[in-house]
């Protein structure tokens, strides 16, 4: 199981939250490129806001029809199926500032912005855990 950083806008998000985060509409080349598979955990943060916000985990790779009710900002014709790990509470909200120097992926780069242009990114064990723990998954 591989865990990831994925990056959604505010409004795509809303729609994922407004569907109980069931499917995730997405790019099948960043899919197969990714190699995204069942049982990956993905930490979603939220472009323009800067926070993370929630943890899912891919329940199933097939691609399906992304349903007509989900009105992404951006026309995403496929999706895969997702359930929502935990969902923090918009006051705890993960800001940037907070783990940005802490991560590895983030520590190490030398364009930390660029990181977010090609997510989802696979993050390390010890990212994983840093969030995790900020996230109180207790994984």
């Amino acid at each position: 199981m591989n865990k990831w950083l994925m990056v959604e806008t505010y409004h795509n998000w809303r729609v994922d939250l407004e569907n109980d985060f069931k499917f995730l509409g997405i790019d099948i080349r960043k899919l197969k490129n990714k190699n995204l598979q069942t049982g990956d955990i993905l930490i979603t943060y939220i472009s323009k806001i800067k926070k993370i916000v929630d943890a899912r985990k891919i329940i199933d790779v097939n691609i399906c029809k992304t349903p007509i009710s989900y009105s992404y900002d951006r026309f995403f014709e496929n999706s895969i199926k997702t359930q929502l790990i935990t969902l923090l509470d918009e006051d705890k909200w993960i800001p940037y500032s907070v783990f940005s120097k802490k991560v590895e992926l983030f520590a190490i780069a030398r364009k930390p912005g660029m990181i977010f242009l090609n997510a989802p990114v696979k993050i390390s064990e010890y990212d994983f855990r840093y969030f995790a723990n900020l996230m109180n998954l207790g994984e």
